[in-house]
């Protein structure tokens, strides 16, 4: 439940070191370079060698390369694909040492690159055949060669006339323009007439200019020597001879998918090079040193140190100064750990301020099972999130959230023991639905369909301490950063006043007194923060003012009901449909399909609903009253795995 404490490390060493160095402190995780070489001002004396730009260009041509191959071979595969496939795991030995490595991935990737072109090229094959053979169909009866145009004095017309010119008055137009042409019909389908004409050269513009009058299309046969059957078998036993083609290559492609493992460990490897090669470029060079400036966690100073002995090099580990852009990194147990994530959304702590991940996580806990509060769901949703834990191979995000969800469905399952839920009142509704009575379940503190106004009380009431909470962590904030007096006039009275409102049901007088103390010390804290008589004044109007803030963020809460009611309401519904025609054989199918549809969508929907207003209740009613946002998140040099995962037994982090 801390912001870890940063160091600043300013570290020079060999530059026939700087390699190895920063490989060895990559696998730390627990260094971030910053850009010491951007501070330089273009002196090219002590900038990043051009090699590393030269270098990553490199590296990210050869990414793409074995990226490229894995997308292509990654459909020929046999093993498991999506959430049930899992990373090799691999030792940092293959990655410090990857040549071998290196060599089968580049030739993997040639070979495929050659199939995967080889069966694009038969795709754009078929593609100009398909259009050919639909070409040449209604030229099937045409018996002269395509090649042939015609002899020394005539000229061979083929093409098409729309479907609505009669041929036989084009014949007659004909014969009249030209009574030495010749006109056949050829085929014709539902759009067209496929006809040729043979004409005199000399008399070819007239029969041209005749044609064209009526909406001929001449046919280009320049592409064909035999003629339009003759092309049509040669075609057609060509596709065939592809379609073995692509089969074969096919064939080849399953092969080497069973070998993409080495693909993937080269693609995580050039990944990882490149992530400290984008490092390297951010130190200040020189022909024979390295200076590296960065941030660690003080903790992890030891470590680093260790690796530093067997170089020789300099280091100096200092404070934090004014201005600095320290990175932030929380640090919490492994079951509050999961909630950062809602943190991360919103925006993280400033460096030095206060970490509320845990004390929030009791409250989103909470928050979250009382909209959402049903024992059913709340079951699918632990159970199902710790199954997907251990046997799913989720990323290092993802994984989190999974495991905020399947926390949060521990408070679900409790909650809705309290409120009777047991996906919705489905227990009742089957009872009733067989000539029964309907009941309530054992334990049943409040039923949010019978008693929503008990039930916002209990929402409000949540929302009361939460929000008080939030004033007394701003109470330490202010106490910790500036001094106890502070402090009480600035938050103490909010205390005060809480105090007098509830000692009033009492003893009426000395509720009032203490109230009324309370609001004097409000508008004492309000008024000491501004300058000047006027300032004062409404200043101290001000604070009292913020009554009004506290109790509009107080009824944000009653979301908390409306969301537990709205997923009550919806289930019960369901439950009426599901039920409404049993006991017969009709009602039993109909029971299972609505129960299963209509109670997955309602978890479905209300898991998202409550998701976001649970995180919104801690953003504005909760963070409001406290929180230092602005901080930048620790980003450290380390492996970037995509497809693989790494495991060191020698030294685990």
């Amino acid at each position: 439940m801390a912001i870890v404490k940063m160091k600043k490390l300013t570290l020079a060493a060999a530059a026939c070191d700087a390699d190895e160095l920063m490989q060895k402190l990559m696998w730390t995780g627990s260094v971030e370079v910053s850009d010491a070489a951007s501070s330089l001002d273009g002196d090219k004396n002590l900038s990043p060698d051009e090699r590393f730009s030269q270098k990553l260009s490199e590296l990210y041509l050869k990414l793409g390369e074995y990226e490229k191959a894995i997308s292509f071979l990654k459909e020929y595969e046999k093993a498991p694909k999506g959430l049930f496939a899992r990373r090799k795991s691999y030792t940092r030995a293959s990655y410090d040492t990857p040549g071998e490595t290196f060599t089968g991935a580049d030739s993997l990737a040639l070979s495929a690159h050659k199939i995967a072109s080889g069966i694009d090229d038969i795709f754009a094959e078929e593609a100009r055949i398909r259009a050919s053979l639909s070409f040449l169909t209604p030229w099937k009866d045409f018996d002269i060669k395509l090649s042939v145009s015609g002899t020394l004095t005539t000229e061979i017309v083929a093409g098409s006339i729309p479907k609505d010119v009669s041929f036989d008055m084009l014949r007659e137009e004909l014969a009249l323009e030209c009574e030495n042409a010749v006109i056949e019909k050829v085929s014709e389908n539902e759009n067209a007439s496929h006809i040729c004409v043979i004409a005199l050269k000399d008399e070819l513009d007239k029969v041209t200019s005749l044609l064209s009058k009526n909406g001929f299309i001449r046919a280009d046969f320049s592409a064909y020597k035999l003629s339009a059957a003759e092309e049509y078998v040669r075609l057609s036993q060509r596709s065939e001879v592809l379609e073995i083609e692509r089969s074969n290559l096919k064939t080849k492609a399953m092969k080497l998918a069973q070998e993409t493992d080495i693909l993937r460990l080269a693609c995580d490897i050039v990944s990882t090079e490149i992530s400290k090669t984008e490092a390297e470029k951010k130190l200040i060079c020189t022909k024979s040193a390295v200076i590296l400036s960065g941030w660690v966690p003080e903790k992890k100073t030891g470590e680093i140190d260790k690796i530093l002995e067997g170089y020789e090099c300099w280091r100096e580990y200092s404070d934090p100064e004014d201005g600095d852009d320290v990175p932030v990194l929380l640090s919490n147990n492994s079951i509050a750990k999961p909630f950062e994530s809602i943190i991360d959304m919103y925006v993280l702590p400033t460096y030095g301020s206060f970490d509320p991940t845990a004390i929030m996580a009791v409250f989103y806990f909470i928050i979250f099972g009382l909209m959402l509060a049903d024992v059913v769901y709340g079951l699918i949703l632990a159970i199902g999130g710790f199954w997907a834990l251990k046997k799913l191979d989720l990323g290092k995000g993802i994984k989190q959230l999974v495991k905020l969800f399947a926390i949060c469905g521990i408070s679900c399952t409790v909650a809705g023991v309290f409120l009777g839920s047991y996906m919705g009142d489905l227990p009742s509704a089957i009872v009733t639905a067989f000539g029964g009575e309907a009941f309530e379940m054992p334990l049943t503190l409040i039923n949010p369909l019978e008693e929503p106004i008990l039930f916002i009380v209990v929402s409000l009431a949540v929302g009361f301490v939460h929000m008080l909470v939030g004033l007394a962590i701003k109470f330490y904030v202010v106490c910790r950063d500036s001094s106890f007096l502070e402090a009480f006039f600035d938050v103490g009275g909010w205390f005060i006043v809480f105090a007098g409102a509830g000692l009033i049901f009492v003893n009426k007088i000395i509720g009032i007194v203490v109230l009324a103390v309370g609001i004097a010390i409000m508008m004492t804290g309000g008024a000491l923060k501004k300058k000047g008589i006027f300032g004062r004044v409404i200043g101290g109007f001000g604070a009292v003012y913020g009554f009004v803030g506290f109790a509009s963020d107080l009824i944000s809460y009653s979301r908390i009901m409306a969301l537990g009611l709205t997923s009550a309401i919806i289930a019960s519904v369901f439950n009426i449909l599901a039920t409404i025609a049993l006991p017969s054989p009709v009602g039993f199918v109909l029971f299972v399909v609505v129960i299963l549809v209509g109670h997955l969508l309602n978890l479905g929907i209300n898991i998202i609903g409550t998701f976001v207003h649970a995180s919104r209740l801690q953003y504005i009613e909760f963070f409001g009253k406290f929180y230092e946002d602005g901080g930048r998140k620790f980003i450290p040099l380390t492996s970037r795995e995509k497809y693989t995962s790494i495991t060191d037994p020698e030294n685990k982090d």
